[in-house]
């Protein structure tokens, strides 16, 4: 979980979350894939009832414009990025001892884990669904590749490039379980 910001020289990390109207004639409720929220509090698991409004930025409300509103509750996990209700899929950084580095959007870890927003150095090789690296192509012990970050998938704005073919042939969950391609979240934009 990687991605920050400074506003207000506060330090963010991007998430979603769930939010709230503070109109009280609104009852407007929405999710939204990109909160900003202090990265302090995000690391410390601060719940969303205990942050103040200092500490995540702002969002208006569609429904009826109000700019003032409430966090409701982060990370959000969204139900079609769920397989088996054990694994959730994120976006990951990887990296194999030849060096290669890559990125891939079917990264699949702990439910539980993302949920309680585990730091990657915390995780295990079961904690996880391993990738091969398709540059050395050698046959690795799983200790050769680690997941070296990962963060939530995000929605991507269509207009951009298309997606990357997803690699299967290197995926330790499409060669052991079921692939990701038929996954009901295979077709999630992401940033």
């Amino acid at each position: 979980m990687t991605r920050t910001r400074k506003k207000d020289k506060i330090d963010r990390e991007c998430i979603p979350a769930k939010w709230s109207c503070a109109n009280n004639e609104c009852n407007a409720v929405w999710e939204s894939s990109a909160t900003w929220v202090s990265k302090v509090k995000v690391e410390n698991k601060i719940s969303a009832k205990d942050l103040t409004k200092r500490d995540y930025a702002k969002q208006k409300c569609k429904k009826c414009g109000n700019s003032d509103n409430n966090l409701e509750e982060y990370p959000l996990v969204i139900k079609k990025l769920i397989y088996e209700e054990k694994w959730y899929r994120v976006y990951g950084l990887w990296k194999c001892e030849c060096k290669n580095e890559w990125a891939s959007a079917y990264t699949w870890i702990s439910l539980e884990l993302y949920k309680n927003i585990t730091p990657v150095s915390e995780l295990t090789e079961h904690d996880y669904f391993n990738q091969d690296c398709k540059t050395c192509k050698t046959n690795h012990d799983i200790k050769d590749i680690k997941l070296t970050s990962y963060r939530h998938l995000r929605r991507r704005n269509q207009d951009k490039l298309p997606p990357k073919r997803h690699m299967s042939e290197h995926c330790e969950k499409c060669q052991k379980h079921k692939k990701c391609q038929e996954h009901k979240s295979s077709n999630y934009p992401i940033l």
